[in-house]
Parts: structure tokens; sequence; C-alpha cells
């Protein structure tokens, strides 16, 4: 994805975190701060679902689902709109 983006003569930075975990939006936050950088654009690559029936689901992997899909991309987003 760098390349096709460098083609174009645009700078790509990647930051790897886990975004199911509440904390790691912060980090990401702290991570390009402490880059001095300036986000023009956030490409979120990460996602999860789940299927079956819903009885048969497991709640702490049902909220981990939710956490990284949802809850972690408000203030990450936030923060790096600021």
């Amino acid at each position: 994805m760098r390349s096709t983006f460098q083609k174009f003569g645009i700078n790509v930075q990647f930051i790897a975190a886990d975004l199911s975990k509440p904390e790691a939006a912060a980090g990401i936050f702290n991570e390009v701060k402490a880059r001095g950088m300036e986000v023009q654009m956030l490409i979120n690559n990460a996602g999860i679902g789940s299927g079956g029936q819903f009885s048969t689901l497991l709640l702490a992997s049902e909220l981990s689902l939710i956490q990284l899909n949802i809850s972690s991309l408000v203030p990450m987003t936030l923060e790096l709109q600021q």
C-alpha cells in the first residue's frame, strides 16, 4: 500500500496497535505526536465480525469486537483531528 501512495508523492506512516485494548487509541495518538506528524487522512484497516446464534456468542468476545470496531475509533479520530 505504501508504494501505491508514494507514486503520487504521498508520505505514508504505519502505526500498529491492538485496537481491542481500550488504551490503544491513546497510544496511537502519543506515537503520532512523538513522530511530529500531522494526520491528514486516517485509514483504519482493522475490524472483526462474529456469527452464529446470538445465544451462543461469548460476551467477552462480543465486547472485544465492539471495542475494536467502534469504541477505539471515536477517541482516536477526535484526538487526531485536533
